[in-house]
Order: structure tokens, then C-alpha cells, then sequence
């Protein structure tokens, strides 16, 4: 994610603005969760999803993006990582993690769980046809899930 604007009252700052200010290139905790409270509200529900297994997880896009089910254990609470998903010449690929350090087992927290748990009811309501979890409708990954710039209403 490149950059991030979510426009505020006239007289109050853009939170990268203020990053910028005070030398930071990352949020606090005040940021995020005004961040992922937006993108609940005005987002659709997987793609909220997606931006909050990132921020607490640590995980590249492209891990988040190749999650299968069978990739997260709701007894333990925890989320193995150990591919990629990219889109290359109009297919999807997926490549298991270059490196050992790469493929790591993350512990997750009730909040993240029953979100996901929640985000699997949805999937097999719908014509779910495969077991990633970043699907869109019908079985699609997302041709294009990049963000540059994301306008949200934060009134």
C-alpha cells in the first residue's frame, strides 16, 4: 500500500501527513483502528478482511491473497504462511515462500478469528468454487488488488 488518504474535518491533519511530521513511516494504534473502522463501513466485507489480516499479521499481500482454509487452524488460533499468489500475463500463480524464514506459523487473535470464521460462513452461502479465502463472489481472486490511493469518508 502505497499511500492512504482518509480526509478529516478542514482544520484537522491527514494521518501521512502527520507520519511525515514526526518522521514515521508507520501508524499507531489510534490510526489503525480508525483505518479498519472505515474500511468496515465503506468497504466491502473481504476486502475489510484483507487489509486487517495485514495489519495484524505482518503478511505481504501476496501471502494474504494464496490463504486457503486449510491454511488456518481455528482450534489453535494460528495461520500458516507459506506462498504467494501473484498475477502474471492474465493467470494467477501461486509459488511456495522463497525462503525457510518466510514459511512461519502466526498466532492470531479472537478478533481476527471470528472475522475470518465469519468471512467462511459468507463464502458457503455463495458458488464458491475453490478453498482460498480471498475469493470474491463465484470464485474469483481479484485481477487487480493493488492500492495507490484509497479515499475513504472519515466524517
Amino acid at each position: 500500500m502505497e499511500h492512504v488518504t482518509i480526509p478529516r474535518q478542514q482544520n484537522e491533519t491527514i494521518i501521512n501527513e502527520e507520519n511525515e511530521a514526526d518522521g514515521r513511516n508507520y501508524w499507531k494504534k489510534e490510526e489503525i483502528r480508525e483505518f479498519l473502522t472505515i474500511t468496515k463501513r465503506e468497504l466491502d466485507f473481504r476486502d475489510h478482511i484483507l487489509f486487517h489480516l495485514l495489519i495484524y499479521t505482518g503478511a505481504r499481500k501476496g501471502e494474504v491473497l494464496a490463504l486457503t482454509w486449510d491454511d488456518i487452524d481455528f482450534e489453535t488460533g494460528s495461520i500458516r504462511l507459506n506462498k504467494t499468489l501473484f498475477h502474471h500475463e492474465g493467470e494467477f500463480i501461486f509459488q511456495t515462500s522463497k525462503t525457510r524464514e518466510s514459511r512461519r506459523l502466526i498466532s492470531l487473535d479472537t478478533k481476527t478469528l471470528a472475522l475470518l470464521n465469519k468471512w467462511r460462513v459468507r463464502q458457503n452461502v455463495g458458488c464458491w468454487i475453490s478453498n482460498a479465502v480471498s475469493l470474491s463472489k463465484c470464485g474469483q481472486f481479484p485481477i487487480k488488488w493493488t492500492v495507490k490511493q484509497l479515499y475513504l469518508n472519515g466524517s
